[in-house]
């Protein structure tokens, strides 16, 4: 018989795939406004700079990146990634704002 606390019903699962954007995992990302705002991390330790945030904007083929940002600062890159995610909320919230106004 089988001892419950050595069981994992994950057992038989694959593993999941990471991400991974020019040597840095994706971490976090989030879909505003049609862009992907993404945070990522060199899991590896061999960058002098293991964090970064960047943008993705999908087009008709791949998408492209924007405005990505390096640093060997967790606080920076996570106030970069929150401004970010805060510029695109309000993109988003004027866009209605506006179109709704439209007549």
């Amino acid at each position: 018989m089988r001892d419950y606390d050595e069981y994992d019903e994950y057992e038989n699962e694959p593993e999941e795939q990471k991400e991974v954007i020019e040597g840095y995992t994706v971490q976090a990302s989030l879909w505003i406004n049609g862009k992907r705002l993404i945070y990522a991390k060199d899991e590896t330790g061999e960058k002098d700079m293991p964090y970064m945030k960047v943008i993705q904007v999908p087009d008709p083929l791949f998408g492209h990146y924007e405005n990505g940002i390096i640093s060997d600062s967790y606080t920076e890159i996570m106030k970069q990634f929150a401004d970010d995610i805060k510029a695109e909320a309000m993109n988003s919230i004027l866009k209605v704002k506006y179109s709704s106004n439209v007549k």
